[in-house]
């Protein structure tokens, strides 16, 4: 019985020992098992920002394919208009020539206007002065009028009827 009881003793040993190893290894497995848990969350969470920076990542393309297209549009827009300035320009340089020149036409056209209005202005000063001149003296011709009218009636030889001296009186006045 010693025999089976070592025997039992043996098994109760490997047994023990056999169920140390299972619990180290079902503890290991645990472990593992918490590893592999964790590392799928940490999975999935890279996963998404993956998603995230893909979305990110096909964003920024969008927004650079644009950006390339506005760049080729505006390239285009730029090169037409270097043409049509191409174009334009001796037209501009024609339009400019005959601006200048039609400025000296209308300064020399405005010298003239001005010397024009100064002689106008000094020719109705003088008129001025002569009508003054003529108002102050009037009078005075009148009645020089009157005194040769007065001498050629005594004076003249020939008979003038009296309607043509009323005329003449008339015309005398009147200027």
């Amino acid at each position: 019985m010693d025999s089976a009881a070592e025997g039992i003793t043996d098994y109760k040993e490997e047994y023990e020992k056999e169920r140390i190893r299972l619990a180290k290894l079902w503890e290991a497995y645990e472990g593992q098992q918490r590893d592999i848990d964790e590392m799928n969350a940490k999975i999935t969470g890279l996963e998404r920002e993956l998603d995230e920076k893909e979305r990110i990542i096909k964003s920024l393309k969008e927004v650079l394919e644009m950006r390339d297209k506005e760049i080729r549009e505006l390239d285009i827009e730029r090169s037409k208009l270097k043409h049509r300035n191409a174009e334009l320009e001796p037209r501009i340089e024609s339009l400019e020539r005959d601006m200048k020149h039609e400025l000296e036409r209308f300064s020399k056209l405005f010298a003239l206007a001005e010397e024009l209005e100064n002689e106008l202005n000094k020719a109705k000063e003088e008129i001025k002065i002569r009508d003054k001149w003529f108002k102050e003296n009037i009078a005075v011709f009148r009645g020089l009028a009157a005194a040769i009218e007065d001498w050629n009636l005594r004076t003249r030889t020939t008979d003038v009827s009296a309607s043509q001296r009323k005329e003449d009186m008339e015309r005398i006045r009147e200027s």
